[in-house]
């Protein structure tokens, strides 16, 4: 389930996202403490995202989400920096995998301390279980660093253990989204470690577990190039993507 939510302030006005749970050819994913160079229709806004805080986080933050604990429940964190307002008519999504389309409740956005936060509750169904006291929590901050003169906190209470897909992107629809995966097997690193494979009837992308590639975008971490590796793990080629995509003989995008 998707969530799609735009700030008023530092993402103003933004127009509809249309990003699916897979990572699609008009969007990339952001590895772990690397840069990542955002192009928006204002410029480029070069990003960092982190599992973990490179600088300590406001006060707020730790005094919200240990009020906002639950007892059999997790925090998954991320943190986006960024200097200036580059990302001007950018808007933020995130999605769950198995979160409810209904279960949202309790929906807020309100200022405090010295950034404006966004509360959602809502429901994971998983394994046969709701889990119905899921929280999203987001924070658009002042760092009061000289590093970094902006960052968003991404916090996110899930059940003990899950491990589902969880993401949040920044993004601009006439250029450039970001992807960040908090959560789930989905991730830059792995698809960079990934190598391309051959035999009589085409080309794959092999993981280094063995496993391969199906019905999902793949970027060459070379070429920046994307592919598409249909439902048997072949790339495509001369078609369009089950997305809505075309990709040319030598099975990429064609943008």
């Amino acid at each position: 389930m998707k969530r799609q939510l735009k700030t008023v302030v530092a993402f103003a006005a933004a127009a509809a996202m249309t990003m699916a749970s897979v990572v699609t050819a008009s969007a990339g994913v952001a590895a772990e403490g690397q840069n990542y160079n955002l192009s928006t229709e204002s410029g480029n806004a070069p990003l960092i995202f982190s599992k973990s805080p490179l600088i300590p986080i406001n006060e707020y933050d730790k005094q919200l989400i240990s009020s906002l604990s639950v007892e059999g429940y997790e925090w998954k964190s991320a943190y986006v920096y960024y200097n200036g307002f580059a990302v001007y008519d950018c808007g933020w999504e995130f999605d769950v995998e198995h979160a409810k389309d209904d279960s949202w409740a309790g929906t807020g956005v309100y200022v405090e301390a010295d950034g404006l936060y966004h509360t959602h509750n809502f429901t994971i169904s998983y394994n046969g279980t709701d889990y119905t006291q899921c929280k999203f929590l987001r924070g658009y901050l002042l760092s009061g660093n000289n590093t970094y003169e902006y960052y968003d906190s991404v916090y996110v209470l899930v059940p003990k253990g899950y491990d589902g897909k969880i993401w949040y992107s920044i993004g601009d629809e006439g250029a450039d989204q970001a992807i960040f995966y908090l959560n789930g097997d989905t991730s830059a690193s792995s698809q960079e470690t990934s190598a391309w494979k051959q035999d009589g009837k085409g080309w794959w992308v092999e993981r280094p577990d063995g496993s391969y590639l199906v019905n999902e975008w793949y970027q060459s971490p070379a070429s920046g190039l994307w592919y598409y590796m249909g439902a048997d793990g072949y790339m495509l080629t001369n078609t369009t993507t089950p997305d809505g995509y075309q990709v040319n003989a030598d099975g990429v995008w064609v943008q």
